[in-house]
């Protein structure tokens, strides 16, 4: 662009025209040329103005990372293999009854109470007390037929329930003032075994610390521990 040089012309052009109108004399005319040729020079010895536009200016979007946690599933014991299931965090969480191999699985407190293994044909989902929630405790079996053989309705229950500060103890049947509601005992099958127990809990916030079972009343004193927190 040269708008510098463009303007000097127009004006001296400008000039001249003024003063030729105006009738000014042949020396005046001659200074006005030689003026005027001064100028022109001047304009054209003036150094090129190039206009440079800014750099258009465009906003960068940066990306959040992704917020969306990782999910761990919880992988499902392999009842087929008692030695692939697991036992679940516990003071005691293994033991042998009547020859039998338990292996505690998982203590949840629910309305519901359901066979562990999908493969059982004689489990369940129970509810007791019309939806009212209980304790119930699962174990795995490496004897598949547990119900009458191993685990029957003589079989005696001891529990403990506690919240860190009371103890309360429960033995035998709810019928017998016990706290066991009923349970689940795998029969005859292709899978490993399984047996589970739901408690009714005595107060809120209490949660079984223990459990031991023994053949019926009279063999209490020597029941055994499947379970201690």
């Amino acid at each position: 662009m040269r708008t510098p040089k463009k303007m000097v012309l127009v004006i001296a052009i400008m000039m001249f025209t003024a003063l030729m109108a105006g009738g000014c004399a042949n020396d005046q005319n001659q200074a006005i040329a030689q003026t005027m040729a001064a100028l022109t020079q001047q304009a054209l010895s003036l150094p090129v103005i190039t206009f440079t536009p800014e750099p258009t200016w465009t906003p960068t979007l940066t990306v959040a990372p992704s917020e969306t946690p990782t999910i761990t599933p919880t992988p499902t014991p392999d009842f087929t293999d008692f030695a692939k299931v697991t036992p679940a965090p516990a003071s005691v969480n293994t033991a042998i009854y009547q020859g039998v191999n338990f292996k505690f699985v998982k203590y949840e407190v629910n309305a519901l109470s359901k066979p562990m293994d999908p493969n059982s044909t004689t489990g369940t989902e129970t509810e007791y007390d019309r939806g009212k929630p209980t304790a119930n405790l699962y174990f795995m079996t490496d004897t598949s037929e547990m119900y009458r053989t191993v685990v029957n309705t003589s079989s005696f229950v001891i529990v403990t329930f506690s919240d860190g500060e009371n103890m309360t103890i429960y033995e035998g049947w709810e019928k017998n003032g016990g706290a066991l509601k009923g349970f689940y005992a795998s029969e005859k099958a292709d899978s490993v075994g399984e047996v589970d127990f739901a408690f009714g809990i005595p107060k809120e916030g209490m949660e079984i610390t223990q459990l031991k079972i023994a053949e019926n009343r009279d063999a209490k004193d020597k029941a055994v521990v499947l379970y201690q927190k």
